[in-house]
């Protein structure tokens, strides 16, 4: 079963570029360029560091507090809330455990497993559009080494080009939301 925004050709004629339903007059196409996303924001990669660090400050600040607080309390040593307080600790030691294994594994993820994404971006005259993004650098350069040919030289006739692989139209990914600016940088929605 196909995704629903991934195509299949790009019809390019003697005037007018077609990827999808847009079409691009080929003698107002400025420049066409390849580029990395870079991910930024929460979707960047050493992101959930952040997040684990103020999980381990909030953890000391929280055991020192109910380790030393009720000391200061009673004199003696008994107090009525300690054993709330220690039970409520080791909660919220379980409960900072569980979140930092979370964010542990979104971290190994991100470094060792997240495909590389490139876009294909295509600059007219008005603005710069994400024309298709992807895992496959290889078929986005065949599919910009194409275009270019057929700017520098149109073709006498209208002409399809395959996409194959893991390709996808516009500056959507795969239907999880994230959006891509003209500097190649992605952000969630």
């Amino acid at each position: 079963m196909a995704k629903k925004n991934q195509i299949f050709e790009i019809v390019v004629g003697k005037r007018a570029l077609t990827i999808g339903h847009e079409v691009y007059p080929l003698a107002n196409i400025s420049r066409i360029q390849t580029r990395e996303l870079k991910w930024f924001g929460k979707y960047s990669t050493f992101y959930p560091l952040r997040r684990m660090a103020s999980l381990a400050g909030g953890v000391a600040l929280l055991v020192v507090a109910v380790i030393v607080g009720p000391r200061y309390a009673d004199p003696d040593g008994e107090y009525a809330l300690e054993d709330i307080g220690r039970q409520f600790a080791v909660l919220v030691l379980v409960l900072a455990g569980a979140a930092t294994l979370w964010l542990s594994g979104v971290l190994i993820y991100r470094v060792f497993l997240r495909r590389t994404y490139y876009l294909l971006l295509l600059e007219t005259a008005g603005a710069q559009a994400a024309l298709l993004n992807g895992t496959d650098l290889k078929e986005i350069m065949r599919i910009r080494n194409a275009l270019v040919a057929a700017i520098e030289d149109p073709p006498a006739s209208a002409y399809n080009i395959e996409v194959h692989g893991d390709v996808f139209a516009g500056d959507k990914f795969t239907g999880r939301g994230y959006n891509v600016n003209k500097s190649g940088r992605g952000a969630g929605q």
